[in-house]
């Protein structure tokens, strides 16, 4: 009895001592709203070549349809 609690309590401070030490994330970041913060997307051809494009990819995926 006495050794089935000392493996409890074993087992309790290994698994704890795991889980703490995932927890501790120290980077911080801010958001601000409606601000977009990454590169500007470049699109290389007008909207109608875009959708004709993407127009034939789909034709090619459901052409069953």
């Amino acid at each position: 009895m006495k050794s089935v609690l000392c493996l409890q309590i074993i087992c309790w401070f290994i698994a704890m001592t795991l889980t703490s030490a995932c927890s501790e994330d120290t980077r911080v970041i801010l958001h601000e709203a409606h601000v977009y913060k990454g590169q500007s997307d470049a699109h290389p051809n007008n909207r109608q070549e875009r959708d004709d494009q993407l127009r034939q990819r789909a034709l090619l995926v459901f052409s069953d349809r």
